[in-house]
């Protein structure tokens, strides 16, 4: 083997060489991209995880369908109870009315 030819096969590896050392650091880098842009989403998962345990838990502490329904038949209840307590509130307005009268009327004099 003569120095040219050993030259030449230097050279065939060297350029072999540098070859493959830029399909590494291209492949490389893809798979960076692809791992930080993987670990963006999982940090993103991790907070849609959280905001939904936080509503999951706010919602478990808000009154169901059973619950509502006997308080809106509880404020019906009330609503009839104070129809009632107007009706027999209005002799007693009539009264005051009456007393409120025969005084001024006592005044006067």
């Amino acid at each position: 083997m003569s120095p040219s030819d050993i030259q030449q096969a230097l050279s065939i590896a060297s350029l072999l060489a540098a070859l493959g050392a830029s399909i590494y650091t291209w492949l490389t880098t893809r798979s960076r991209v692809n791992e930080t842009q993987i670990a963006a989403l999982s940090d993103k998962a991790a907070e849609h995880d959280r905001r939904l345990d936080k509503v999951e838990n706010d919602l478990r502490h808000l009154p169901d369908k059973d619950l509502t329904h006997r308080m809106e038949m509880t404020l019906t209840k009330m609503q009839g109870d104070m129809a009632v307590l107007n009706e027999r509130l209005q002799p007693v307005s009539a009264i005051a009315e009456r007393l409120q009268e025969f005084l001024l009327e006592q005044a006067k004099r």
